[in-house]
C-alpha cells in the first residue's frame, strides 16, 4: 500500500484532477440514464403532485441537468480543499512541518476512494435490485449502517448520518494516513490518530450541522 501510494504521488495531478471530475460525470450521467425514468417520479409524487407537476419538475431537472456536471469541478476543489484544511489544521497543531499542498495533494489522491460506491450503486440497481423506487436510489449507500436498518422506521435526519458510516469513508481515513506516512516518515498509528482527531472533527461538525439542518426542514 506504501508503495502504491510512493507511486501515486508522481500521479500529474492536474491529470488526475480532471480524470477524476470526468470519472464522476461520466458515472452520474450513466445512472440517469441507466436507472432514473419518468415514470419513477410519477411513481414517486403521484399521490402528493398533479399529472402536469410533475411533468413541470421533470422538465426542469432535464432543463438544468447540465449545471450538476458544470459545477463538478467546483464541488471537489471545495470538497479537498475543506478536508486537507481539517487535516493541516491538526497537523500545525501537532507541531509537524508539512504544506498544505502537499495535504491537498494526499485528499486529491484520496478521493478517488467514493467513485466505487457509485460503481457499485449502478451495478447494484442494474443487475440485482431491478424493482426500485427514486427513495431507494436516494438512499441506497453500499456497504453503509443504514442498510442495518428499515429506511422507512428512520427519520429523515437520521438517514445521511448512517449513510456516512461505510467502509469507503474508512478507506479514505486509511489512506488519508498512509498519505501522510509517505511524506512525514513518521509512524502509522500515530497518523490515523492526526487525521481521526482532524478530519474526523470536521466531519462530525460537517455532519451534525446536517442533521441540525434536516431537523429544521422537517418540522
Amino acid at each position: 500500500m506504501k508503495d502504491l501510494l510512493t507511486s501515486a504521488a508522481s500521479v500529474n495531478k492536474t491529470l488526475y484532477f480532471i480524470l477524476l471530475c470526468m470519472s464522476s460525470i461520466f458515472l452520474m450521467v450513466a445512472g440517469k440514464t441507466m436507472l432514473i425514468s419518468d415514470e419513477l417520479y410519477f411513481e414517486f409524487f403521484g399521490d402528493q403532485l398533479s399529472y402536469d407537476r410533475i411533468s413541470t419538475i421533470i422538465s426542469l431537472h432535464k432543463k438544468w441537468e447540465w449545471v450538476s456536471y458544470a459545477v463538478m469541478p467546483v464541488y471537489y476543489v471545495l470538497k479537498i480543499f475543506l478536508a486537507a484544511g481539517c487535516v493541516y489544521t491538526g497537523v500545525v497543531i501537532a507541531g509537524m512541518e508539512i504544506s498544505f499542498n502537499k495535504i491537498f495533494q494526499i485528499a486529491l489522491l484520496a478521493e478517488g476512494v467514493f467513485l466505487f460506491p457509485t460503481v457499485v450503486k449502478l451495478v447494484w440497481f442494474t443487475l440485482i435490485q431491478t424493482d426500485y423506487s427514486l427513495a431507494d436510489l436516494h438512499h441506497f449507500y453500499p456497504l453503509s449502517a443504514i442498510n442495518f436498518f428499515e429506511r422507512d422506521s428512520l427519520d429523515a435526519w437520521l438517514i445521511y448520518p448512517l449513510q456516512l458510516i461505510n467502509i469507503f469513508e474508512v478507506l479514505y481515513l486509511l489512506i488519508l494516513a498512509y498519505g501522510l506516512v509517505v511524506v512525514t516518515r513518521k509512524n502509522y498509528a500515530r497518523m490515523l490518530g492526526l487525521i481521526a482527531c482532524s478530519y474526523g472533527t470536521g466531519l462530525f461538525i460537517w455532519t451534525i450541522s446536517i442533521m441540525f439542518l434536516m431537523v429544521h426542514l422537517s418540522t
